[in-house]
């Protein structure tokens, strides 16, 4: 799977800028009994959304197994926004928060056989978030 997040917001807008479209919202105030349209920065809003990709990685896993239990399934991943991911709550980290793919629990709940880090910056660019070792 590649792009399975929501597009990711510019550094000055707030996290959960994106995903207002009426279905959508309609969804997320029946699912969580509310009836106003929350700010991009609502916990709640937030949370609703990663847990609405998680499902959508769970059922493409659970589906394919369903049809295929030998085929693997992997994602392309985001890697940016952060030095070290070891010593930082994953949930605060930019790929959750500002795009609300959360694939450290994919992976830990089994969804994925491969992620794919997408690391498309230079080497001059590139902080030591990735180091060996």
């Amino acid at each position: 799977m590649d792009y399975i997040r929501y597009p990711e917001n510019a550094l000055d807008d707030p996290p959960g800028w994106y995903g207002y479209n009426p279905t959508v919202l309609q969804r997320f105030q029946e699912e969580m009994d509310r009836d106003d349209r929350p700010e991009p920065e609502d916990e709640e809003w937030l949370a609703w959304k990663v847990n609405q990709v998680d499902h959508l990685v769970q059922r493409v896993y659970t589906e394919l197994m369903e049809v295929d239990a030998s085929q693997v399934l992997s994602a392309s991943v985001l890697s940016w926004g952060f030095e070290d991911p070891s010593e930082h709550d994953f949930w605060g980290l930019d790929p959750v928060q500002r795009a609300h793919q959360n694939w450290k629990t994919w992976i830990q709940e089994g969804y994925l056989d491969y992620v794919f880090v997408m690391n498309y910056d230079s080497e001059e660019e590139r902080p030591d978030r990735l180091r060996n070792g």
